[in-house]
C-alpha cells in the first residue's frame, strides 16, 4: 500500500467581490459560494457591496464599488443587476 503524501503547498484563497442588491444579500450568495468551495477544500474569501433595490448605475455613481474595484486584489468581481 502506498500512502498519499500530503502537499506542503498551502492553497491560496480566491478573493471574490460581489456587487449587487438585496437579491445577492438576502440569499447570501457570497456565503453560499464560500461554503460550497470549502466543501471541496478551496478557500474563498468574499466581500459584498450591496444596497436594497440598487442598480449597477447606483453602485457606480456612489463611488464605493468603483473605488473597491480600483483598489484591486480580487480574482473575480460578480455584478448583479436588477
Amino acid at each position: 500500500m502506498v500512502a498519499k503524501k500530503k502537499s506542503s503547498v498551502k492553497k491560496q484563497s480566491i478573493k471574490v467581490l460581489f456587487i449587487g442588491n438585496s437579491f445577492t444579500q438576502r440569499n447570501n450568495l457570497p456565503g453560499l459560494l464560500a461554503d460550497m468551495a470549502a466543501e471541496r477544500g478551496l478557500p474563498v474569501m468574499t466581500e459584498l457591496i450591496s444596497a436594497g433595490g440598487a442598480s449597477l448605475r447606483t453602485h457606480w455613481n456612489s463611488g464605493r464599488a468603483t473605488s473597491t474595484i480600483e483598489k484591486g486584489g480580487y480574482d473575480y468581481v460578480v455584478l448583479q443587476e436588477q
